[in-house]
């Protein structure tokens, strides 16, 4: 409250940047001031200008250590803040970093408290979910030193860009035979009332029967022409590509185990890493973003400044980091 403007009567936009927040990447960030913009008109003002300043120097005194009274040390976030979701029987909920004094961090579930007891047993996902920061950070740990930096993960990719390439075939052909049956069926169809209309139907009726199967005729033969197009200029990322990023990763496995959480959360930013736990299922996947980018990276700094926004539009989505480990 004390950091608010609008308690002078004053009223700004564009204060906060949920990008990130809304795409499940990361948390709200508060811009600066200078990119606030202030509205026109104010409204009724529950404080002066004067008193708000006076509250921003009295508190900057504070924080420099000039205030008289010694200040709190400032907990550290969450290391895993904003990263680990809950996937029990529901679409993934972002899970909220808890810490009990003497305890180890963790992370809570609030799908209970939004939507009720019975709702949580009817979807398996009972009345508590909650999974310990130490027990995720050894996941992470031993996700990034394989199917990141280490040599498990060529081998890995190969496997499962097979497998995806093979799924995503079978699924267009599978689609492509459906459409093209449909076709099928209706130009039989329109031979039938072409038949009809020589058996002596009345015409105008067969001939608006015509027209519509035509109509749908026409629409079934572009879906088919779109698909097969669609298939032809594929832009999936070519796998020889991917397979030169991901080798010209160092292996930094080790490095990133014993750097600070600073530097250990800013890598996990840069590779978009998420945590999704389903308990019904017994599994945890963790999935990352690899950037070509990262391919130039020599040290955990290099890795931290390549998180920063402006390279997304560099990112090569190398689907297939998704491990799965037992809860």
């Amino acid at each position: 409250m004390l950091e608010n403007p609008t308690y002078t009567g004053r009223l700004y936009w564009n204060r906060l940047d949920s990008r990130a927040h809304k795409q499940g990447v990361g948390p709200v960030v508060r811009r600066s001031p200078d990119e606030w913009v202030e509205a026109d008109e104010r409204h009724e003002a529950l404080i002066t200008d004067e008193q708000f300043e006076s509250a921003q120097a009295e508190m900057k005194r504070r924080s420099n250590g000039h205030g008289g009274r010694r200040r709190r040390p400032q907990k550290r976030p969450h290391l895993l803040r904003g990263i680990v979701h809950c996937a029990t029987g529901h679409n993934p909920l972002r899970m909220q970093g808890r810490a009990r004094k003497g305890e180890p961090t963790y992370y809570t579930c609030g799908y209970r408290t939004s939507y009720g007891d019975r709702a949580a047993e009817a979807v398996g996902h009972g009345k508590w979910q909650y999974v310990r920061e130490d027990s995720l950070v050894t996941l992470i740990d031993t996700f990034f030193a394989s199917r990141i930096f280490g040599s498990d993960r060529l081998t890995h990719f190969r496997a499962q860009s097979s497998m995806l390439a093979s799924e995503v075939e079978d699924r267009d052909d599978d689609q492509c035979v459906r459409i093209a049956k449909q076709v099928g069926e209706v130009e039989q169809r329109i031979e039938r009332q072409l038949a009809a209309l020589e058996a002596g139907v009345d015409p105008v009726l067969v001939g608006e029967r015509i027209r519509n199967l035509k109509a749908e005729r026409e629409e079934a033969q572009a879906a088919l022409a779109q698909l097969e197009a669609s298939h032809r200029d594929s832009t999936v990322v070519d796998p020889a590509d991917a397979l030169a990023v991901l080798g010209a990763l160092p292996d930094l496995g080790k490095s990133l185990i014993a750097a600070d959480p600073d530097i250990r959360r800013a890598v996990f930013d840069a590779f978009r890493l998420r945590v999704e736990i389903d308990r019904n299922s017994g599994q945890i996947r963790l999935k990352a973003l690899v950037s070509s980018a990262f391919g130039e990276a020599t040290n955990l700094s290099d890795l931290g400044e390549a998180g920063d926004p402006a390279l997304s539009d560099k990112a090569i989505p190398l689907r297939g980091f998704e491990p799965r480990f037992p809860d």
